[in-house]
């Protein structure tokens, strides 16, 4: 499997679209009939800063769009990553680096949260007990373990020696060969 791009002359940035495009080809002939790949008519998730591996990525905003998308669903990074057409280490430092991409991550991943704990409710509700018990450990704090009836903190004492005099401390800490005990 191949992965195509577009450049823009213009401002010399490598857009790609999917990574299934390989039949089109770039410049057709006046009156060419030129079938075109669903991938032609997807929009651009990503563009590189040059035609190099390394070159710098930004996602465009349908890219932000789908990264949401994907979260929402449960996807992977790594999963996503592959959807966007970069690699997972690559993604991970879009997300570190651009707001877009880190609030769509989240805005994705909160709206399966939100999904998943309405379908908890839903079989605590219907009388799943595993769900009821699940819910109540996990939104409610209630354990296993009983707490312990006093919750003060433990005590705690510290011994340190009585203080030495002035002359004892140096002999301590005076070791010369010269007064050393034989």
């Amino acid at each position: 499997m191949t992965k195509r791009g577009t450049t823009d002359t213009q401002s010399g940035k490598q857009k790609r679209r999917t990574a299934a495009d390989a039949t089109a080809p770039a410049n057709p002939s006046p009156g060419q009939t030129v079938e075109r790949t669903v991938a032609d008519r997807l929009p651009a998730l990503i563009e590189r800063q040059g035609t190099e591996p390394t070159a710098e990525v930004h996602v465009t905003d349908e890219g932000v769009e789908v990264i949401e998308a994907l979260a929402a669903r449960g996807n992977s990074a790594a999963t996503i990553a592959k959807h966007l057409g970069i690699g997972d280490k690559t993604l991970q430092r879009l997300r570190a680096k651009d707001e877009r991409v880190a609030n769509a991550w989240t805005a994705g991943r909160g709206a399966l949260e939100d999904e998943l704990v309405g379908h908890l409710l839903t079989a605590a509700r219907k009388g799943n007990i595993a769900a009821t018990i699940f819910a109540l450990k996990s939104m409610a704090g209630y354990s296993d373990n009983p707490r312990p009836k006093e919750d003060r903190p433990p005590a705690i004492t510290i011994n340190l020696p009585g203080s030495m005099s002035e002359e004892a401390y140096l002999k301590m800490i005076n070791v010369t060969p010269e007064e050393a005990d034989v």
